[in-house]
């Protein structure tokens, strides 16, 4: 394909910024695409990454998107979710509330999925092990849609880590207690 349209697989590895991807985005991207160990007992235990891109018409290719990953994401859900816009300041409006359509992705064990939205697609796993694993299936779902849509750009790419395993740390605060080391799993 051409730089302009792109296969996001090898997306952190040309030289050159696809136009479509902002600067800011580009420069985050290139610095996930660093390989990385798989952790047997990871300190995350819920990890998400966001992609929000242009606002689309999206219910128009949930089918299409759905049937592309199914093999691996089969399990479906349609909903709906309310949003409540808050103006501050002093010509504030009152909140208003808008509903907003969103679509989920989950693999049979429910452990790992995405969430489809107008303006952005969210990866999320509660078996995190390695950032390479969620970078690479962000950026195949990603392909997949874009090469259904025609996304114009990306805003913004965020990771979030949730739940740091509590047993990880609790072990190796008693160990500094203790004034003895505790080699972590």
């Amino acid at each position: 394909p051409a730089l302009g349209a792109p296969r996001l697989r090898g997306l952190a590895m040309h030289l050159c910024r696809p136009p479509w991807v902002g600067c800011k985005v580009w420069c985050k991207v290139r610095l996930l695409g660093m390989e990385c160990k798989i952790m047997h007992k990871p300190p995350v235990f819920y990890a998400l990454i966001q992609v929000k891109f242009n606002p689309v018409q999206m219910d128009r290719f949930v089918q299409d998107f759905r049937e592309a990953i199914r093999p691996e994401f089969p399990d479906y859900e349609g909903d709906s979710q309310t949003e409540i816009f808050i103006s501050m300041g002093p010509n504030a409006k009152p909140p208003e509330q808008r509903p907003r359509n969103r679509w989920r992705f989950l693999n049979m064990d429910r452990t790992e999925g995405f969430t489809l939205l107008d303006d952005a697609l969210v990866y999320h796993t509660n078996r995190y092990d390695c950032f390479t694993r969620c970078r690479d299936a962000t950026l195949q779902a990603l392909d997949v849609l874009h090469e259904q849509v025609k996304l114009a750009y990306v805003e913004r790419i965020g990771m979030r880590y949730d739940a740091i395993n509590l047993d990880y740390c609790v072990v190796g605060w008693l160990a500094d207690i203790a004034g003895r080391r505790c080699p972590m799993p």
